[in-house]
Parts: C-alpha cells; sequence; structure tokens
C-alpha cells in the first residue's frame, strides 16, 4: 500500500482476516510472538527493524491512531482537558485545546473541558479522541474501524471530520473499515484482504465497479446498497479459522458465482 498525504486509502474484508493487525503493524506493533517481515517506510525510512525505543518515539512524534472504542482511547481517571499531549512542548494550551474540539463538532468546548471520559456520548468521546490524536499533528493517521460503535448519523459525521482532517493537514490516512459504501465515499484507494492478504488494491472506483478478484465481488454482492430492487443478497460461504493455525478453513466463491 502507498497512502499518500491527504490521501486516504481504504481497507475493506470480513471479520478475522487480519486487518487490524495488518493496520497495526504499520507503526511496528506485533500481536503476542508475532513477526513483521518485508517493508515499511515512511518519508523514505525505513521502520521494519528499529529498535522500540525508536519505533515509540516515532509513534508519539509522527503516528496517529482512531480505535473502534473512544471509550477505551481516554483515562477513566482524568478530566478532558488533562489528557491533551503535545509531542514538542508536551502541555496543550487549554485555547489550543478548545480550538482542536471546535474543529471536530464540539460545540460546548468548555463544558467538554471539564467532562470525564464517561459522562461523553460515545459521538462526543470520539471526537475527544480525534482532537487528542490531532493535537500530535501525526503525518500519518491508522483510523482503525473509527465508526462501527456508533450510529449512522454520527458515523457520517466522524469520517467527514477524518477525511477533511486530513487533507487539511497533509497527513496519510489509513481506514480500516466494513463499510463498503464509506470506503467508496470517503477513500481514494482501496486494498482488499482475505485469508491475512492483500488480494487486491488499486484506485476505488476500479476496484469496486471492476473487481478482478472473486473474494472482492463476494464482498460486493454480499453488502446491503448495491442490489437491485428485490433482488436478494448473496451471502458468502464457509468461515475463517484461527490464522495462526497455518491451515485457515475458508471457501473461496468462484467468479462464476457472482457475474
Amino acid at each position: 500500500m502507498r497512502p499518500g498525504p491527504g490521501r486516504p486509502p481504504g481497507r475493506r474484508r470480513r471479520k478475522r482476516v487480519g486487518k487490524s493487525t495488518l493496520a497495526l503493524a504499520l507503526a511496528g506493533f506485533a500481536k503476542g510472538s508475532g513477526q513483521i517481515t518485508g517493508s515499511v517506510t515512511l518519508d523514505g525510512r525505513e521502520l521494519v527493524g528499529l529498535d522500540e525505543p525508536t519505533l515509540r518515539r516515532l509513534r508519539r512524534e509522527r503516528f496517529g491512531f482512531v480505535f473502534q472504542n473512544p471509550i477505551t482511547t481516554l483515562d477513566p481517571t482524568m478530566a478532558v482537558r488533562r489528557q491533551f499531549f503535545d509531542p514538542e512542548s508536551g502541555q496543550v494550551p487549554v485555547a489550543a485545546i478548545r480550538d482542536l474540539l471546535a474543529r471536530v463538532g464540539l460545540k460546548d468546548p468548555d463544558r467538554v473541558l471539564a467532562a470525564f471520559p464517561h459522562e461523553l456520548s460515545g459521538g462526543m468521546a470520539q471526537r475527544v479522541a480525534i482532537a487528542m490524536m490531532l493535537a500530535r499533528r501525526p503525518s500519518i493517521i491508522i483510523a482503525d474501524e473509527p465508526t462501527s460503535a456508533l450510529d449512522a448519523q454520527i458515523r457520517l459525521q466522524i469520517m467527514t471530520i477524518l477525511v477533511a482532517e486530513a487533507r487539511q493537514t497533509g497527513a496519510a490516512l489509513v481506514v480500516v473499515s466494513h463499510d463498503l459504501k464509506g470506503v467508496r465515499a470517503d477513500c481514494d484507494r482501496v486494498a482488499v484482504m482475505y485469508a491475512g492478504r492483500i488480494v487486491e488494491e488499486g484506485p476505488v472506483a476500479q476496484v469496486l465497479d471492476h473487481p478482478r478478484h472473486p473474494y472482492t465481488a463476494a464482498l460486493l454482492a454480499a453488502s446491503p446498497g448495491n442490489e437491485a430492487p428485490g433482488q436478494e443478497l448473496c451471502p458468502i460461504p464457509g468461515t475463517f479459522a484461527h490464522l495462526a493455525s497455518g491451515n485457515p478453513q475458508v471457501v473461496l466463491p468462484t467468479q462464476t458465482e457472482h457475474r
């Protein structure tokens, strides 16, 4: 994948195919006994093989993360105003925090500043998490299903904020999502994963309008909103075994079945 400045690529796939694992591997995170191989470059610098202190500094200074459950992103013991961090100066001025909260659509920044995470709704908490991430001015934003825990209206607002901020600041935005409509609306490029591997990647219109891999075609046939009136959705048969087993039992539909 080659996410460029201000250009969000999306990833579309079913559950349990390695989406979050791959996204976090970009920042050098490996789950359990996992190992990261291959190449990950940021501004020409190779990240694979760097020592942990260097990776931690890069995560703090260059990466921004937006996770699925915003409440778990925030410290429950601290008011919102104490949770903002600047990688250069450490403390973020209150006026700057107010501006950030306003940028992400919070209409009463002063009340939010004094609130604890449990006093916020899911949509408000996700906006706060995005504002905290923007305070660090990241070069690359990894958004791992940032709207799946939110209702449809808030989902649209959050993605609009993320895409707008990435384009305004020039940060690259990588979005992990199951929402095919959202990927089409918000992303420039898309990568489709199957059984732990990227099987198709390219411009959104090319991949979603003219899929070359049978799994991409199967995803499109199974996604609500693409069917004609009276047409039934085509569920994808089979289940994924745990990829660590080394023998994932999956059923890959043939291209003929989804023409």
